[in-house]
C-alpha cells in the first residue's frame, strides 16, 4: 500500500454520487504543482490526481468548489485501462482518508455571527476582561 499527502486545487467542482449499495461516495481532480528538474533546468509541471472519499469525507469533500485549495491524505491506487486508441493507459486515484481545507468550513455552512450593536452579549459568551481583577 502506499500513501500520498497532496496539496493543490480542485479541477473541477467534486461530483456527489450514491453507490448501488447507499454508502455516500464523492469524486473529484486535484492539480498538483510540481517542481520538476532536467538536465539542471528547473521545469514548472503539474500532476492530476483523482480523488474518491466515502461517507462522512463524501460530505466534506462534496461542499468545495473548482479552484478551491485542499490538502489530502490517503491510500494509492493505480489502474490501468485501455484507451480507445488501443493504447494502455495508468491514472492514480486516491482514497481520500482525511482532507484539510484552506477555508474555514463550518457546520452547516454558516457565516460567524456578528456581535451585538448594543453591548449586550450573545447567549454563552464570556464575561468581559477588566484589569482590576489581576490579583498580582
Amino acid at each position: 500500500m502506499m500513501q500520498i499527502s497532496a496539496y493543490g486545487r480542485l479541477g473541477k467542482d467534486p461530483k456527489f454520487i450514491q453507490t448501488a449499495s447507499g454508502k455516500k461516495m464523492t469524486a473529484a481532480s486535484l492539480a498538483v504543482s510540481l517542481d520538476l528538474r532536467e538536465g539542471g533546468e528547473t521545469l514548472d509541471g503539474t500532476q492530476w490526481l483523482n480523488l474518491v472519499a466515502f461517507e462522512k469525507l463524501a460530505d466534506l469533500l462534496a461542499r468545495h468548489k473548482q479552484g478551491e485549495l485542499v490538502n489530502i491524505f490517503g491510500r494509492c491506487q493505480l489502474s490501468r485501462y485501455q484507451g480507445k486508441d488501443g493504447e494502455t493507459r495508468e491514472t492514480l486515484t486516491v482514497v481520500v482518508d482525511g482532507l484539510v481545507s484552506a477555508r474555514t468550513t463550518r457546520p452547516g455552512g454558516g457565516k460567524r455571527k456578528a456581535p451585538k450593536q448594543d453591548g449586550q452579549r450573545r447567549t454563552g459568551e464570556a464575561e468581559p476582561f477588566q484589569d482590576d481583577e489581576i490579583s498580582f
